[in-house]
Formats: C-alpha cells, sequence, structure tokens
C-alpha cells in the first residue's frame, strides 16, 4: 500500500503561477472582509482610546466660553490603567517568580550541578535576556487593561549570525598576524513570546484568535529587509520580491490611525524622506486552515487527502498588489495557531472586551469638566473684562 502524502510541518508550499494568483486575489478579498468588518474599532476606536489614556485634549484651544478657557484633562484613565497593569504584573510575576522549571531525577552531583546551571540561565533568559517574557508580558497587559483586548505571538526563530574570531596577537618580540575568519552559526532560540498592537491583527472574533479560520497580522518591511530575508530563507519567493521594488507604501493599513495618534502623542513625525529602503512596505502574514485555502479552487500538494491531517497554512503576501511571497506549512509542533488573546473583561462567547478607557471615559469627562469650570471661575472673578466711561 503506498504510504499517504500529506504535509510537514514548515514545509515549502510549491503552487502554480495560476495557484498563487487564484490564492493571492482569494486572500486579500478575504483580508478586504475583515478591514471592514472591523474598520470602527481599528480606525476610530482605539486611536481614540489612547489619547483618552494620554490625557490628550480633544483641541489644542479652547473658545468657549471664551478664548484660552481652562482645558485640563485630568489623566484618570491612565491612573487606573496603569494600576490595574501593576496588580495584574505582580499577580503573574510575584506569586510565581520562576517562569521555567527545570528538574533533574538523577541523583549525581554533576547532573544536579548542570540542572542547577540550566535552570539559572533560564531564568536570566526569560527574566530580560535571550528571549525576555516579562517586557512583552507587560505590553500586553496595559494594552489589554486599556483597550480591552492584546495578543501575544509565540516564535521560534532560527537567527544566522555572523561569528568572528582571530586577530594580530603579539608573541615576545615578535609580532605574528592571524587573518580574521568568520563563520555563519545558526541560532535556534524560542519559545519567544512577541507583543504587537491590537491594530495589527485581524480575525474573527466569534473565535478566539488561536482557534479562528484566519488570522492576519499586518508587518512593516523595508525593500532591503525583504530581499534578506529572501536570500536566507528559501521559502520566500525572490522573484516576487524583486518585482516590489519601487511599490512601497502602507496607506491601506487599518493600523495607520493607529500609529498616526501614537506618533502624535509622542511627538513622532511620519517619515518624509522617502529614500531607497526607507520606505516600508504593508505586509500580512496570513495564518489559514487547510479547507479555507482550498476555498481558492487550488490543488495543495498533500492537502487534498480527507485522511491527512489538515495543517494551518502561512502566507506572506503583498497588500497592494495581492502577490504571494512566501507559502509554507505552519511550522510548529502545537494544536493551535500560535497566538494567545488576552482580554480585561471578556465578552461572553465572543473574543471582544471594553478596555477601562471606554468604561472610564465618563468619569474622566466629568472630572475635566468641573476642574475646569473652576479654573475658568477663578479667571473671571480675577480679570477685567470691560471698562466703561459711563458714570452710571
Amino acid at each position: 500500500m503506498p504510504e499517504k502524502v500529506m504535509l510537514i510541518p514548515g514545509e515549502i508550499i510549491n503552487l502554480s503561477d495560476d495557484d498563487k494568483r487564484r490564492l493571492g486575489g482569494y486572500t486579500i478579498e478575504m483580508i478586504a472582509s475583515l478591514e471592514a468588518t472591523y474598520s470602527t474599532y481599528l480606525q476610530n476606536d482605539i486611536p481614540v482610546w489612547w489619547k483618552w489614556y494620554n490625557a490628550v485634549p480633544a483641541q489644542s484651544q479652547k473658545m468657549w466660553p471664551f478664548k484660552g478657557a481652562a482645558n485640563v484633562v485630568i489623566p484618570y484613565i491612565q491612573t487606573m490603567v496603569d494600576s490595574v497593569t501593576a496588580q495584574n504584573f505582580g499577580k503573574v510575576f510575584g506569586a510565581a517568580p520562576r517562569i521555567w522549571t527545570v528538574k533533574s531525577q538523577n541523583e549525581d552531583d554533576d547532573r544536579q550541578r548542570l540542572a542547577m546551571n540550566v535552570d539559572r540561565h533560564l531564568q536570566w533568559a526569560a527574566s530580560g535576556g535571550d528571549f525576555n517574557f516579562k517586557l512583552p508580558m507587560y505590553d500586553a497587559l496595559e494594552e489589554s487593561a486599556c483597550v480591552g483586548c492584546s495578543v501575544l505571538a509565540l516564535n521560534y526563530r532560527q537567527e544566522i549570525r555572523h561569528v568572528f574570531f582571530g586577530s594580530n596577537t603579539k608573541v615576545g618580540r615578535s609580532s605574528k598576524s592571524k587573518r580574521v575568519k568568520t563563520r555563519a552559526v545558526e541560532w535556534a532560540k524560542g519559545p519567544e513570546f512577541e507583543h504587537a498592537p491590537r491594530e495589527n491583527y485581524l480575525w474573527d472574533t466569534r473565535y478566539r484568535i488561536h482557534e479562528a479560520p484566519i488570522v492576519v497580522r499586518e508587518h512593516e518591511y523595508t525593500q532591503s529587509q525583504l530581499e534578506q530575508m529572501a536570500a536566507l530563507d528559501p521559502a520566500w519567493d525572490a522573484e516576487a520580491v524583486e518585482s516590489l521594488r519601487g511599490a512601497e507604501g502602507n496607506d491601506s493599513s487599518p493600523a495607520q490611525a493607529a500609529r498616526d495618534a501614537k506618533n502624535s502623542i509622542e511627538s513622532k513625525s511620519t517619515n518624509t524622506f522617502g529614500g531607497q529602503g526607507t520606505l516600508h512596505h504593508d505586509i500580512r502574514e496570513v495564518w489559514m486552515d487547510v479547507p479555507v485555502a482550498l476555498g481558492a479552487g487550488i490543488t495543495i500538494p498533500g492537502a487534498n487527502d480527507p485522511g491527512a491531517p489538515w495543517i494551518p497554512l502561512v502566507l506572506h503576501i503583498h497588500r497592494n498588489s495581492g502577490k504571494l511571497l512566501r507559502i509554507v506549512a505552519q511550522p510548529y509542533h502545537i494544536p493551535h495557531k500560535p497566538f494567545y488573546d488576552l482580554y480585561y473583561r471578556k465578552n461572553s462567547g465572543r473574543a471582544f472586551s471594553l478596555g477601562l478607557a471606554k468604561k472610564l471615559e465618563m468619569i474622566q469627562e466629568i472630572m475635566s469638566t468641573l476642574f475646569n469650570q473652576s479654573i475658568d471661575s477663578a479667571t473671571r472673578a480675577n480679570a477685567m473684562w470691560a471698562k466703561t466711561t459711563d458714570r452710571r
């Protein structure tokens, strides 16, 4: 009996040019549908909520009840969000400061010392070293408290680093020269948790993110970054990457409004230099279940057998042109997509929650209004409002 052909985790998916075009157009249609569905949430709500958190006035100068009236915003939302974030962070890491646990059943002293050293290294690495867990968790907790939801992504990375060795050395009075050499070394790192802003993710919120049929994550890559990834990873289509030269731009991004709001808060201007390699492409990383991909009418080698395991596909696609740049089977041996959603107060049956920014909006508005009215009252009492020559 012939061996059943099936997808292997991390396998490069080779499609015909026609199937690539069909799958690319099909994927862009689904992305556009998700963008339209959640456009208000991503482009209007989230940017405003972060402005409320940072106590940004709705207008730079108030003209009523008089020009230059008090324009103070009491940062009540920020105070509450920071407090809840600190409490949750303390609950996560205070009760269990050991992020990883290493245990050896062997009673040999040398093995016990080795296990202790491995344990010590892992605690250091996860507390701010090679695969820091505390920093992305803090960012996720703060975002979930403010806007209601945040996402952590799990990664296992293969990094190529160049190690240099050899140098010019002096031996006694003579000088002995050694040629500096280099060697490319592959580093396998993980598990590594990463936080990206909520506005960078799209999925059907009737599902938790790891169970959704399709999950879309936005990336900003320059042309040189894409070319470097294509040179190191054979899964990238080098010709498709090269064809993107000159097609930079992320105006189609639903996250742009949130980025602009955060840049404004940080007094940061958008890059307008426009030099070669400085502008970004809008690249979408799409995790898609095989039955969804087959809806495009394509043939995926090893995926059309209903008895074979259905491993999600990972696609990288250029949002503006719809060109597929990379297609692989999900590389991780886990039973779900490698994303974890956190919520402040999750709605029953929905992957959605309102955060403190929306819940406390009215209280912050009332506090700020009362405070501004008291300042305006004192201003009027201490200012000369008019002069007259009428003796009456």
